[in-house]
This record gives structure tokens, sequence and C-alpha cells, in this order.
């Protein structure tokens, strides 16, 4: 079994700014539901409402993966090597 863990620094990371995520947002939901508006096609509107909230969870669920403290991450990484077999571990 394979684990792959994705260590990330949050002091070192760059983030985009708030305003970024906010105008990406827009121009999904502009994209999403500029077509319903300009056909005045109800069912379109919907589709791209219900695309839009699956891309919006999506993008959370993402952001708000499972964070760990460094002693956590430790632990986590030893208890991944005693368990796998003969020890194999790789660390790139």
């Amino acid at each position: 079994m394979t684990h792959l863990i994705n260590i990330v620094d949050e002091r070192q990371s760059r983030k985009p700014s708030f305003w970024k995520h906010v105008f990406v947002a827009f121009a999904m939901a502009v994209a999403l539901f500029g077509p319903g508006l300009l056909v005045k096609s109800a069912a379109m509107q919907w589709a791209g409402f219900v695309l839009f909230l699956v891309f919006m969870f999506a993008a959370l669920r993402r952001a708000t993966g499972k964070t760990m403290t460094i002693e956590e991450t430790e632990m986590e990484l030893r208890r991944i090597a005693a368990s796998s077999p003969k020890g194999e571990v790789h660390w790139d």
C-alpha cells in the first residue's frame, strides 16, 4: 500500500490573495450561468448552478484537508514506516 503525504509549510507557501479567489469564483459563476442567461434558458441556468456548487464544494474540501502539527506528522510518518513491509520507506 502506497501512502502519499503532502507536507506544506504554511509560513513559506505563496497563497493567492483573497481577492484573486473572489475573482476566480465570480468568473466561474459567469462562465457557468452566462450561457443560460444569454439564451434565457432556466434549465441551463440550473445546470450552471449545480456545476458551480459541485466545483465550490470540491474546492472547499481540498482546501480544508487534514492538517497536523509537526509532532503529529512525525508520529504519523513513524507509524507508516513501522507498518510498511521490511521497513521499506522511500523519502524523496
